[in-house]
């Protein structure tokens, strides 16, 4: 490929080609238009100037419509930690840090997908004798090498032994880094969470993270959809939640 234009030539190239993208001078990075608005409309929402809890004398008045935002999605988790199922959060890739960190503050086991998943690949190559050089070597090839069919065979070997060790989590996980599932085609193991999330055990729950920028508009992970069934099993993690606007200024009370 020819090395992309310097700007503002880079600019034309990108509405020619249909890509409603903005340089955002504050970010030195393109981004969709709808969140250059929102972070225009926020100042300090890049930053992620996140307000203390409780050390304002005054409420945060519920009048403000950021902090409303805020407060509508805090009592979304809190019932989600009720009511189990399975869950979808998409948050901006700049913001993945802060997400996966206040998302800890509620009662989740966190659980490193691409991690696990590796772990039961190893496991399964070791019982069926393949050495792992073999298995990285298969990684690399085509998908449409005999290579990458009996690496795939490999995963679906693994695939029981890492649904098995999910669903034995009690309470609700937090799923983090699905980069293989999506890799492999195995996002249908979120099928296998919300089923476990449902019926007589109503307490279970999965929580998937996702960075996800504005050009999508439903949860996709690497070009995979995420199998979700209704607008109630996924969610954008909003920037004022994130910024702790439902938490300021209250005091926590003893």
């Amino acid at each position: 490929a020819e090395p992309l234009p310097l700007r503002p030539a880079l600019d034309d190239l990108l509405n020619d080609v249909g890509l409603e993208l903005k340089f955002d001078d504050r970010s030195r990075e393109y981004v969709g238009r709808q969140r250059l608005a929102l972070t225009a409309a926020t100042s300090s929402a890049s930053s992620l100037d996140r307000l203390a809890t409780g050390h304002s004398p005054l409420p945060a008045p519920r009048e403000d419509p950021e902090a409303a935002v805020a407060d509508r999605f805090e009592q979304r988790l809190a019932g989600a930690l009720s009511d189990g199922g399975l869950l979808t959060l998409m948050v901006y890739p700049q913001h993945l840090a802060e997400a996966t960190k206040e998302l800890r503050r509620f009662d989740v086991t966190p659980v490193d997908l691409d991690a696990l998943f590796i772990r039961q690949l190893h496991a399964a190559a070791e019982h069926a004798n393949v050495r792992w050089d073999l298995v990285l070597h298969a990684d690399a090839a085509d998908p449409s090498t005999s290579d990458w069919s009996r690496l795939t065979a490999l995963v679906d070997r693994a695939m029981p032994a890492i649904e098995g060790e999910l669903t034995a989590i009690p309470g609700t996980v937090l799923l983090e880094r699905a980069g293989l599932l999506a890799r492999y085609g195995k996002l249908g193991l979120l099928e296998g969470a919300r089923a476990a999330g449902s019926g007589d055990r109503p307490l279970r729950g999965f929580w998937l993270l996702i960075p996800a920028d504005d050009q999508v508009d439903r949860p996709m992970l690497d070009g995979s959809v995420i199998p979700v069934l209704t607008p109630n099993e996924w969610a954008r993690i909003p920037l004022a939640w994130l910024r702790n606007l439902h938490r300021a200024g209250r005091r926590d009370v003893a």
